[in-house]
């Protein structure tokens, strides 16, 4: 008879999220299914099986699931082994006390801008995890709820309460601040936007760094929600070959053919397989791709090394500033181009 851990608790699927009645997705499946050989880390294998596991099992399944799992390591892996990486697990990337209030209320003092974290792509890499053949099928197939959302809809529960968002229609002259509501209250605005803030703002207007008032600028930027990650691979620039050409080439040559897009997809199921709680992916209507990362209340200094491997797999660093526009989850191009919700996590966004 399986033997059953004591006080685990319900963890983070609720319910009301329905994740648990849900198929698990490939990527987790294709992890549980390949630990390493002994030695070269099958504590960190469990580890990271807990944590891609959480948002879709109660602790108690998770356990079951990862003694299972273990059965086919090289070496025994204890109970004990398993409950601390659920417990260990369970406390990373969560909230840190009353951080939490702070930014439902978006009173928390703004920071001074930082260094962006930055990391030469490793190239190797990255043809590597575009030789797993992932897609953006695949990336919509693992999405938890169905991805037919409207801006609106997804607007309505990224956030706490009623906050102020920055929103603009094609570039940063056009950024507005206004609260939800009052964005909501015209059906169907927010939709003909293609740019946010994925921070709410402290105040309808900052001073910029040339000391004239603005809608969007550090100063008035609330503190950091969701660290967004955008992936944007070309063939050329301006007529010269990129180091991603060769990949693309590779990946436009199998049957059927894959697309840029598909190399981003790929590098967000990539992270959400090291234990990235990915909330959402949005797709700009191009080439790339936006992962959207709750930040839990963490401090910048805890998100670096995730946003530097991201950066090392082929990221833009743009997004680690604070008040940088990205693309609007539902939104419009300028071209008219819908931006295409590809995955949504709504379990992720109550744990923050």
């Amino acid at each position: 008879m399986a033997s059953k851990p004591p006080n685990l608790g319900g963890g983070n699927c609720s319910k009301s999220n329905q994740l648990r009645d849900r198929p698990l997705p490939r990527f987790i499946q294709d992890k549980l299914a390949s630990p390493p050989e002994a030695g070269t880390g099958i504590h960190s294998w469990v580890f990271e099986c807990v944590r891609v596991l959480i948002p879709w099992r109660p602790p108690p399944e998770i356990f079951q699931i990862l003694k299972e799992a273990a059965l086919k390591c090289s070496r025994p892996v204890p109970d004990r082994e398993i409950l601390d990486c659920i417990k260990n697990a369970r406390n990373d990337w969560e909230p840190q006390g009353g951080l939490r209030r702070i930014i439902t209320l978006m009173e928390a003092t703004v920071l001074p801008p930082k260094q962006k974290p930055r990391a030469e792509p490793d190239w190797d890499a990255v043809a590597a995890i575009a030789k797993s053949g992932r897609s953006v099928a695949d990336l919509i197939a693992a999405s938890p709820v169905p991805v037919a959302l409207s801006a609106e809809e997804v607007i309505t529960q990224l956030w706490y309460g009623d906050p102020l968002l920055c929103i603009a229609k094609s570039h940063p002259a056009d950024a507005v601040t206004r609260r939800r509501s009052e964005w909501l209250a015209a059906p169907g605005s927010i939709a003909q936007n293609g740019l946010i803030v994925p921070s709410p703002m402290s105040a309808r207007t900052g001073q910029r760094q040339d000391g004239r008032s603005a809608h969007r600028s550090l100063d008035n930027t609330g503190p950091r929600w969701f660290l967004v990650v955008e992936f944007d691979f070309k063939a050329e620039t301006r007529g010269t070959a990129t180091p991603a050409a060769a990949i693309l080439k590779r990946m436009a040559a199998e049957s059927p053919p894959r697309t840029a897009p598909d190399l981003c997809a790929a590098i967000l199921i990539h992270l959400m397989g090291q234990g990235a709680p990915m909330v959402m992916a949005v797709h700009s209507g191009g080439k790339s791709v936006h992962g959207w990362f709750p930040t839990h209340g963490a401090t910048d200094d805890t998100l670096k090394p995730f946003f530097t491997n991201a950066c090392r797999l082929g990221a833009d660093p743009a997004t680690w500033t604070l008040c940088q526009l990205v693309r609007l989850p539902g939104g419009t191009r300028a071209d008219g181009t819908h931006q295409q919700i590809l995955y949504f996590n709504r379990a992720l966004i109550n744990a923050a």
